[in-house]
């Protein structure tokens, strides 16, 4: 069989500019470099500038994306003035490069485009713009809605990161299912895996200040949609509350949740940890007695995997897309009840039901890997440059 001729992917990093941490991020550094050194195929990743989040691992290879100075106080994507001029500068600027590629497809982390010379992937992650809009008003929102719906649009082909995606693209922006590829994300078994060494215990006990059991909170909490004062709320009414600690990985608190919290008089009950490493991280999923995910939407969801990962029940929302990824290897519950979620909550503590659950997730696990991510983006380009070109 011969071989496919070679080619360039051209990745926009901009979503670098302003996010740390992500889904996005998490998808482009693990299966990049694999993508990367396949036979053939260069792979080119333009760094923002500012660059917050650590870009994709060689043999990606990283070269400047604004040529023009952007200013580091905006997005990268909502701006006035001056800043709108940069933007379309360096946009422009950008398909001059691209066009001389040769053999070529552009990929964009977030919403942008470029000269239609060369065809396009777009990433299709969340639709949550489009599904919670009141919690998208003012210029981003309106920035996001024109940008997604462009960049989309313009695509030769789109990846969406679950089936629920895929048919949210479809219902808000009409566009035709036969060119949106499923390719789901995993997780770095390298990072998180059953971690129940008693010095790892130790760095948690120390974290946390105590020795008590307790369950697990990873992720952002902004927006109605994470659901996070409903947690804190079933927590409260749940027997749950005297026999665990509840403890929350992200930001620092605000206003709102510590006067709930003091409201709910669980604010000695609940524990915050901000940015913890990668290490203490894996040893807070592992020694969790349950990890807690009850969002009313996501993209995907990759603290399921994390927690699986690391031998830890994940009991989450019963929504469509906690469904699609986990199965039935998660314990499921009303998100717009607190009591069904306090419910859920006490039923994890029994130890047999926590073995069976454990037990489903290492299952589960197996059908995800990174390599077989990158494997169908891989796929992907193949498609989108046979369809291009023919």
């Amino acid at each position: 069989m011969p071989r496919p001729a070679p080619f360039s992917v051209v990745v926009d990093g901009i979503v670098y500019r302003f996010q740390t941490h992500g889904g996005i991020n998490t998808y482009l550094n693990s299966t990049l470099p694999l993508v990367a050194a396949r036979p053939g195929v260069k792979v080119e990743f333009l760094m923002p500038n500012p660059c917050k989040g650590v870009p994709p691992a060689p043999p990606v290879r990283r070269v400047r994306r604004d040529w023009l100075p952007a200013d580091g106080k905006r997005s990268g994507t909502v701006s006035n003035g001056i800043g709108i001029l940069v933007d379309k500068l360096n946009s422009k600027l950008l398909g001059l490069r691209i066009r001389r590629r040769g053999r070529c497809i552009f990929q964009s982390s977030f919403a942008t485009w470029t000269t239609d010379a060369v065809p396009h992937v777009g990433m299709a992650y969340d639709l949550n713009h489009e599904l919670f809009p009141d919690e998208y008003q003012g210029p981003f929102g309106v920035m996001l809605r024109r940008n997604y719906r462009e960049c989309l649009t313009r695509a030769r082909r789109i990846i969406a990161i679950s089936h629920k995606t895929k048919s949210d693209v479809v219902k808000f922006y009409r566009i035709d299912p036969g060119k949106i590829d499923v390719v789901h994300l995993a997780v770095d078994r390298q990072t998180f895996w059953p971690d129940r060494n008693p010095a790892t215990l130790d760095l948690v006990q120390a974290q946390l200040g105590h020795r008590e059991p307790y369950i697990l909170y990873v992720g952002g909490r902004q927006g109605a949609y994470k659901n996070f004062d409903r947690l804190l709320r079933a927590y409260a009414e749940s027997p749950a509350r005297d026999k665990l600690t509840l403890v929350v990985i992200g930001r620092p608190w605000n206003e709102d949740e510590v006067r709930l919290m003091g409201e709910l008089s669980i604010g000695e009950k609940v524990r915050l940890i901000v940015s913890p490493s990668d290490a203490l991280l894996r040893g807070l999923y592992s020694f969790a007695n349950a990890f807690v995910y009850p969002s009313l939407h996501e993209g995907f969801g990759l603290p399921l995997l994390e927690a699986m990962a690391c031998g830890t029940i994940a009991i989450a929302s019963d929504i469509e897309v906690f469904r699609e990824v986990a199965a039935d290897a998660a314990m499921y519950f009303d998100p717009a009840s607190p009591g069904d979620m306090g419910r859920v909550l006490e039923a994890a503590l029994d130890e047999g039901v926590r073995q069976e659950y454990i037990r489903r997730g290492t299952e589960q696990l197996a059908r995800y890997s990174w390599a077989k991510t990158a494997q169908q983006t891989y796929a992907v380009y193949q498609t989108t440059l046979d369809a291009f070109e023919n």
